[in-house]
């Protein structure tokens, strides 16, 4: 997960790969990427766009900085529950939500602070 930063003041590009990115902060604006929303990345660093199409969306960006954070946070967990099982979210099932909770809430390797 990365968390798109406010504006910076200076000249020098965020991060030394996006030198040449002079219209970066114009692509986002165009897409619907606003500072303080989240960008979900996969464990093998692509971006889901059907995903954040959630994230983009009106009812996403009015909660406050810290509700977003508790609901990506918890999205994450699921996401990464998912991928460990070699699945992606659109492949999940009831019975994968159901195992995610067991995890979750009353899993004993959770209770000794092991997680899988």
């Amino acid at each position: 997960m990365f968390w798109v930063p406010e504006p910076a003041l200076t000249t020098p590009p965020r991060v030394p790969v996006l030198a040449g990115w002079a219209d970066l902060a114009e692509l986002e604006e165009s897409t619907g990427i606003r500072p303080g929303n989240p960008i979900l990345l996969a464990p093998d660093y692509r971006i889901d766009e059907l995903l954040s199409l959630y994230t983009r969306g009106s009812p996403f960006r009015a909660f406050t900085k810290e509700t977003k954070r508790n609901y990506i946070t918890d999205l994450c967990l699921f996401l990464n529950f998912l991928w460990q099982r070699g699945k992606v979210w659109t492949q999940a099932v009831e019975a994968d939500v159901v195992d995610f909770q067991f995890w979750r809430q009353t899993s004993p390797e959770i209770a000794s602070h092991e997680v899988v």
